[in-house]
């Protein structure tokens, strides 16, 4: 399933739980594996670019995972998170 696929289905369920929950909300936070590497915190900040054009209200923020003391530290990841 692609990614848009996910979120449309998201969506939808938001969009139905409204129905009867008027005030209900819900965002998500994507989050990238730090342990897996570079490429896929890329990949990563490119669904939320991708996430945030059709679903604009969706996507509330990014968070990298994984124990500080055997991954890279977040500023590692900077210049691609500064360049999204």
């Amino acid at each position: 399933m692609s990614l848009l696929q996910e979120l449309k289905i998201i969506q939808e369920v938001i969009d139905e739980t409204k129905v009867k929950i008027p005030h209900f909300e819900m965002m998500l936070v994507i989050t990238g594996l730090k342990i897996v590497g570079l490429s896929h915190i890329n990949q990563m900040i490119e669904h939320i670019q991708i996430g945030k054009k059709a679903y604009p209200n969706l996507i509330a923020g990014f968070d990298m995972v994984n124990e500080e003391d055997f991954t890279d530290g977040i500023s590692t990841y900077m210049p691609q998170i500064l360049a999204a």
